[in-house]
C-alpha cells in the first residue's frame, strides 16, 4: 500500500472528500495530481459551486467546485 493509498483511506474513513492547501485541492480519487507529496495540505470537503456563497472563487468557471477545509452547510 502506498502513502497516497493510506492517506486516501484515512480521508474516506473519516468523512473527508480530498485534500486542499491555499493554492489547490484534489479529490480522494485523484490525490496529488500535481506530483507534490501534500506536505502543506489538510483534509478537505468538496464544495459545489451552486452551494457556495463566495463570489471571488477562481475555480467557479473552471470546475463544478473546489476543496476547502471547512465543512459546507447543508
Amino acid at each position: 500500500m502506498t502513502v497516497l493509498e493510506i492517506v486516501g483511506k484515512w480521508l474516506k474513513d473519516n468523512g473527508y472528500h480530498g485534500l486542499c492547501s491555499e493554492e489547490c485541492g484534489c479529490g480522494i480519487d485523484d490525490l496529488a495530481p500535481c506530483g507534490d507529496y501534500c506536505t502543506g495540505c489538510v483534509a478537505a470537503y468538496k464544495w459545489h459551486c451552486k452551494d457556495c456563497q463566495r463570489e471571488d472563487c477562481g475555480y467557479r468557471d473552471e470546475v463544478d467546485g473546489c476543496y476547502r477545509a471547512d465543512r459546507q452547510n447543508q
